[in-house]
């Protein structure tokens, strides 16, 4: 079986329980903009000036960046110094500090490349001038390669409540085979629901997990991890959620709610080994594999043509 590992951005993958259609329009609208920019501010304005919502406000940004900003994978790779600032006043050095990140904006709108600092830095400044509330929230994120990478993503305030986003995992991946940058949006990094968007991002500050029952950090890196990122095969739902696979009479089994299941599921031991599995689907639209999965200690499970290339949906 030849396979691609859809790799997630690590600097700084459960599609949320639905397709999104009721933004078709704003993302079309932001995809008209192909020209060249160099105000972030301006840019934002003429983006969300058609719509009236924080919801689209929010979505028309989140479309463009992730649409027009490449991650710029030789910068992860060899980071430049860390800014420092030379102030004789703590007013100066804020100063400084605020001219050093207008900068870094124009530098990442102008070549329309960065990592994550930078595409949540554009994204917050984007949002700041089209009136909508938001942060950026730093922490850990955890992708099929790292169990625990530094990254940065952002929350935004919507009809009075925070939402979570990650423009730099929403504008494409990295290919496992070429550490290359694969451009793809994927929309299912807007408005996560907090406890999916928690299988894989843990921020520095406890309250941005918006969840009433906090994941520690041991526990963040034994979870189960889904691709919710690309809407392709609509993952909506996965069991067992806690992640630990049970053996019942030498067989395992992994259930899938696929809004649109693939033509073949294919289950593979640490990467590599395929393991012969039954499919069996539920009349409440449940895909059931059943397998038996020897001493592996990862399970993988792929879906797509059994010919060509397919995608990881989710590891156990």
């Amino acid at each position: 079986m030849k396979t691609i590992l859809v790799i997630t951005l690590t600097l700084c993958s459960v599609l949320p329980v639905f397709t999104q259609p009721e933004y078709e329009k704003v993302d079309s609208f932001a995809g008209s903009f192909k020209d060249s920019y160099t105000d972030a501010a301006d840019l934002a304005r003429q983006l969300t000036a058609p719509f009236q919502t924080d919801a689209e406000k929010a979505r028309a940004l989140f479309a463009w960046v992730a649409e027009n900003i490449r991650y710029d994978y030789a910068k992860y790779k060899n980071p430049p110094p860390k800014a420092r600032f030379t102030g004789r006043t703590r007013a100066e050095m804020e100063q400084q500090r605020k001219e050093w990140q207008e900068d870094q904006i124009s530098t990442t709108l102008r070549k329309k490349k960065g990592v994550c600092a930078d595409y949540s830095r554009l994204y917050q400044r984007m949002c700041d001038a089209a009136g909508v509330e938001c942060v950026t929230v730093s922490g850990l994120s955890r992708t099929l390669r790292d169990r625990g990478g530094d990254h940065a993503w952002n929350a935004v305030k919507i009809d009075g409540r925070w939402r979570l986003i990650d423009v730099t995992w929403g504008a494409g991946h990295i290919d496992d085979d070429t550490d290359k940058f694969i451009r793809r949006y994927s929309p299912g990094f807007f408005d996560t629901p907090p406890e999916l968007f928690v299988l894989n991002h843990l921020p520095d500050e406890e309250k941005w997990q918006l969840l009433d029952q906090p994941v520690s950090k041991p526990d963040f890196k034994k979870q189960p991890m889904v691709n919710y990122g690309s809407g392709d095969f609509d993952l909506q739902d996965f069991a067992p959620a806690d992640g630990k696979l049970q053996k019942k009479n030498g067989k395992t089994e992994i259930r899938l709610k696929l809004g649109n299941p693939p033509p073949a599921l294919v289950v593979v031991a640490g990467g590599r080994r395929e393991i012969p599995s039954e499919v069996k689907k539920t009349d409440d639209g449940w895909t059931v594999l059943t397998f038996s999965p020897g001493m592996a200690s990862d399970i993988y499970v792929f879906g797509g043509k059994k010919s060509g290339r397919m995608q990881w949906l989710a590891r156990f």
